[in-house]
């Protein structure tokens, strides 16, 4: 079976892979959705200390992460949660992924930075204003460097808003597949 073209849908690591595929492979690509996609290079003052933590394998790492991710703590990153997230963290086996992502990042390599603009088709942007991990200002530059794109921004949400705003996350994604071809 072969997929001639699809929508692609991605969060953060996966929203960088995401773009860089709609630009590698235009032809395949029918419309994208970023969610606190990450992608540009680090300023020049980043603390890359910061990037370690993104492949915790302690409990400690796993709850300053989660501190980070989730705006809504008292649900999404409270210590009941800490056992169960690292649990999947651990078994999910992306860590040297995760690890290879984090050196493309303080490498500069395979950045998105100045070829968003060969993305040609519909975008959906959507960020939680609250994020811990990436500024509102990323989702804001997305939307400037893809023509077209549509920017929606979710109060009281941090780094994932598929979880913490799941509902208003559906509707977007389902109006925006949705929508007549222009």
């Amino acid at each position: 079976m072969s997929i001639a073209s699809s929508t692609l849908v991605g969060n953060s690591f996966g929203g960088w892979i995401a773009a860089d595929y709609a630009i590698e492979h235009p032809d395949k690509v029918t419309r994208l959705v970023l969610v606190d996609s990450a992608g540009f290079a680090l300023p020049k003052d980043f603390d890359m200390q910061q990037l370690a933590a993104l492949n915790p394998s302690t409990r400690e790492q796993m709850r300053a992460l989660a501190g980070r991710v989730f705006y809504n703590k008292g649900l999404f990153a409270n210590e009941e949660m800490i056992d169960p997230m690292l649990s999947r963290r651990l078994t999910a086996g992306d860590g040297f992924t995760i690890d290879k992502l984090i050196g493309s990042i303080e490498r500069s390599e395979d950045v998105l930075n100045n070829r968003l603009g060969k993305i040609k088709v519909p975008a959906l942007i959507i960020w939680g204003r609250q994020d811990g991990l990436l500024p509102l200002s990323d989702g804001e530059r997305f939307k400037k460097e893809i023509t077209g794109a549509r920017l929606v921004v979710f109060d009281q949400c941090g780094h994932a808003p598929m979880a913490e705003q799941a509902a208003k996350f559906n509707d977007e994604v389902i109006k925006f597949i949705s929508a007549p071809a222009q």
